[in-house]
């Protein structure tokens, strides 16, 4: 488990790098598939290969969601523009491991512009992630992430996916146990987290009513109402106190 620890956290930190930088690339004029490639190169250059590509039948290193786009949005032939909504959500597998991250944030060249409601919208996925991410401790349950997820981002005002959740990581891309984000379980009944398990924790959630349709590329969700969703993720390892963030970007 300590070599299992040892190789995600350098993973990890590779891919929270490859994030940063793809998003300081996501500028008004760029297009998606510049910010697919670049991900695959970089990716390649830090000696590991793109996760999501391991999936069946996926064939790219992002999945990129742009506004009403909730999850596993396929890189499109689209050039972002100021004020638009995107989400980054990456993987990398790295001697043997997978470590998994993403966030969202707005399309700018820093105008000032009035941007108070988005800023809002997103300082919910983010302190949800936060203070999600502090329970993951031996012994807790996964319910009691899943409540904290659900409690911030409803109290926000906001709605969290339904049916779409976080996961353990490690040698595969998606693991038991599932990590929702509402409670849809009696507590006790789910999961308890172990010493050096290793979980993906994502917060899912829109600005609307919640429902999602799949599109007809098989993949990528978007909000029926059309409204904003954001995805902000964090691979983490449990520990007896103070949980391990692996890849904090």
């Amino acid at each position: 488990m300590k070599k299992k620890l040892e190789i995600m956290r350098v993973g990890g930190q590779k891919l929270s790098q490859i994030l940063n930088e793809l998003a300081a690339m996501a500028k008004p004029g760029v297009n998606l598939l510049k910010i697919e490639r670049k991900a695959w190169l970089l990716i390649e250059k830090s000696g590991g290969y793109p996760s999501f590509a391991k999936v069946p039948g996926y064939n790219f290193a992002t999945c990129l969601n742009v506004n009403d786009g909730l999850v596993h949005g396929i890189p499109q032939d689209y050039i972002l523009k100021e004020g638009d909504l995107l989400n980054i959500d990456i993987g990398l597998f790295y001697k043997g491991y997978h470590t998994d991250c993403a966030k969202s944030f707005i399309i700018t060249n820093g105008q000032e512009k009035d941007y108070a409601a988005l800023e809002k919208f997103l300082s919910a996925g983010q302190e949800a992630l936060y203070e999600t991410i502090k329970l993951a401790k031996v012994g807790n349950y996964v319910g009691q992430l899943s409540a904290k997820i659900q409690k911030i981002i409803e109290g926000a005002g906001y709605r969290p996916a339904k049916h779409y959740s976080g996961h353990g990581v490690g040698n595969q891309l998606h693991e038991a146990p599932l990590i929702p984000c509402i409670l849809n379980t009696p507590l006790e009944k789910t999961p308890i987290l172990s010493y050096n398990m290793t979980l993906a924790i994502e917060v899912i959630y829109m600005m609307g009513q919640g429902e999602v349709r799949v599109m007809p590329d098989g993949w990528s969700v978007k909000t029926i109402d059309g409204s904003l969703a954001a995805c902000f993720e964090k691979t983490v390892a449990v520990t007896q106190d103070k949980p391990i963030i692996i890849t904090d970007w």
